[in-house]
């Protein structure tokens, strides 16, 4: 869990930007090997390549749209029942084959 969570508009990619983790699952989008963190990453998709890998993210690991970097330490949006999908659980929970449901919920902040 994040304190803020902030998306930018189409015109920047729908860039992700991220406060302080909260919580005891640990912090996979911003692990402490900083070439692999995905705060200020854009939103890549299949069709539209905005990561800053040389190949598509969301191509190469078949997980659809999501805040790619070089590609990913964390992958809501990876393949049910493979390791690959391991990155943002492992070890603290399961190595990814156990997990059939994620939600991914924003609370806008009331104005």
């Amino acid at each position: 869990m994040y304190n803020q969570v902030y998306v930018s508009n189409e015109e920047d990619g729908f860039r992700i930007l991220l406060g302080n983790s909260m919580g005891t699952l640990g912090n996979a989008m911003m692990p402490s090997e900083s070439k692999f963190h995905q705060n200020g990453s854009r939103f890549t998709t299949i069709d539209k390549d905005q990561d800053e890998f040389p190949e598509n993210c969301a191509v190469r690991f078949g997980g659809g749209g999501w805040w790619y970097k070089i590609c990913y330490k964390a992958q809501l949006t990876g393949q049910y029942g493979t390791t690959d999908w391991a990155w943002p659980w492992y070890p603290t929970f399961t190595d990814g084959t156990a997990i059939k449901t994620v939600k991914m919920m924003l609370r806008r902040k009331a104005l």
